[in-house]
């Protein structure tokens, strides 16, 4: 509610505290959500090392966005080697659960060419996808790839 301002105020350091409340109670969506704010500063300082061990922990229990998260390091190279055709991996195994953040991200790989050839066509199909699973940003990649 916090991080995306549901009903609430935006205010991502409270979602921060949320999610943390829940991943100490074991709950894996709270895990890789607050593995998404460390990797990204969001609420909290940028902390690679917490994001990589909460993001570990729920790809162990088969976590789609916990696989997300570690996508987006690896391709990022956020603490780690940069590896892109890991993150590609990982993307897919998470967009087979239907992750939307995987498919958007999966859209950019093939929009741009990090580690595939680039595939306007590939591309759209992903954004396509995670659009239709309520992933707000695809919605102008895929307007503007369908422009060009």
């Amino acid at each position: 509610m916090y991080e995306k301002g549901i009903e609430v105020k935006q205010d991502a350091r409270q979602a921060a505290a949320w999610y943390n409340k829940a991943a100490q109670r074991g709950n894996l969506w709270g895990m890789a959500r607050l593995a998404w704010l460390y990797a990204k500063g969001r609420g909290i300082d940028a902390n690679y090392e917490k994001a990589w061990a909460l993001s570990e922990h729920a790809v162990r229990y088969n976590n789609p966005l916990g696989m997300s998260v570690i996508g987006y390091l690896y391709e990022k190279g956020l603490g780690a080697f940069k590896d892109e055709e890991k993150a590609l991996e990982l993307y897919k195994q998470a967009a087979e659960q239907n992750s939307a953040f995987a498919m958007f991200r999966l859209g950019s790989v093939y929009q741009t060419g990090k580690g595939v050839v680039v595939d306007k066509d590939e591309a759209i199909m992903w954004y396509r996808r995670a659009l239709e699973l309520g992933h707000k940003k695809a919605q102008k990649r895929l307007s503007k790839l369908l422009k060009d």
